[in-house]
């Protein structure tokens, strides 16, 4: 039975980069998974790191219910965005438990992760297509924090063509809002210059990264253009999004 799957695209995806939302879903819908994009709000993460507590508690119980009720009875969640995987996972039921925010933590899974998984159950589809791009990849922080991010170059190395140039561990400096605020500029800045001379040091044509704000901080300081992992596996398949633009219209709020 094709497992069912239920999406929190989180802001990022769903306001700035609906790409790497359309790539997951053809990917899913390739393997015979039943896609829903349940009603959603910000993960609240980012009003936490802003000491707004109640803002982000509301959300977060908010998406609880939702996910928990969209994925009964043995769904699973999927997120884009290591800053919504943590909070679903992690942060979310430490500051505001409730019986749906542990179930939806412990079932919430990063889509590589999730990829991976169909890799080790000989359930990934590997009929690529050759792709020539030499890239860099650079593991986000909340990854890092969550022993995750290890597996997305496993996942990209099964792709014929990809070479990795290199690879860091290094913070983007961005750390949501913080680098975007005017106190914390030159300190960002600063962080961030370790990066992007890893990077500016090596021949890569492209980054590629989990986290859709260090994929905007990479290409401030190198002018590459940035990819998420996921799309770069949608391309070696060669999907159509017009499968998948009916799924993901409509469902935010």
């Amino acid at each position: 039975m094709a497992d069912k799957i239920v999406y929190f695209t989180g802001c990022w995806v769903n306001y700035t980069a609906p790409n790497v939302g359309r790539a997951l879903t053809r990917i899913l819908h390739r393997h015979k998974c039943d896609v829903v994009v349940p009603e959603q709000v910000c993960c609240g993460l980012p009003m936490m790191a802003n000491a707004n507590i109640s803002g982000a508690e509301r959300n977060f119980l908010r998406n609880a219910v939702s996910l928990f009720a969209a994925a009964q009875p043995d769904g699973i969640i999927l997120t884009t965005c290591p800053s919504c995987t943590l909070m679903l996972r992690r942060q979310g039921r430490v500051f505001f438990d409730s019986p749906e925010a542990m179930w939806v933590a412990d079932h919430t899974v990063d889509a590589v992760s999730y990829l991976l998984r169909l890799q080790g159950e000989k359930k990934l589809e590997t009929n690529f297509r050759v792709q020539s791009l030499r890239y860099f990849y650079q593991k986000p922080c909340h990854l890092q924090i969550q022993d995750l991010g290890q597996g997305t170059l496993g996942l990209l190395q099964l792709l014929p063509g990809l070479q990795l140039a290199g690879m860091s561990e290094s913070c983007c400096g961005l750390g949501g809002s913080y680098g975007m605020k005017r106190i914390h500029y030159d300190r960002s800045q600063a962080i961030a210059q370790i990066l992007w001379g890893e990077i500016l040091r090596t021949d890569a044509k492209a980054g590629v990264t989990d986290c859709g704000g260090c994929g905007l901080r990479i290409t401030e300081g190198t002018g590459l253009p940035v990819y998420h992992p996921v799309e770069l596996l949608d391309g070696a398949y060669g999907g159509d999004e017009r499968d998948v633009l009916p799924v993901l219209e409509g469902r935010r709020r």
